[in-house]
């Protein structure tokens, strides 16, 4: 992997914020955001989406690793 995929700023990941977890299947990530937006008032909205933005990449990074380590070469 580059480290394009790794890490950096991500504009779509930002534009959509935590709906762009939910369609990446980060469910929880994504539930657990839009509830600290409603619970805030919104007020924390843009700090999240700001935070979708930057760590985008990385999560989404992190999230296919855990995806591959699921495989069990034992029941292969």
């Amino acid at each position: 992997m580059s480290k394009d995929e790794t890490g950096g700023w991500d504009w779509l990941s930002f534009m959509l914020g935590p709906f762009w977890y939910l369609s990446k299947g980060m469910t929880a990530k994504g539930v657990w955001l839009l509830v600290l937006c409603f619970v805030t008032v919104f007020c924390a909205a843009p700090f999240v989406w700001i935070y979708c933005g930057a760590r985008g990449k990385g999560d989404w990074y992190e999230y296919r690793l855990k995806g591959k380590s699921k495989i069990d070469l034992n029941d292969v």
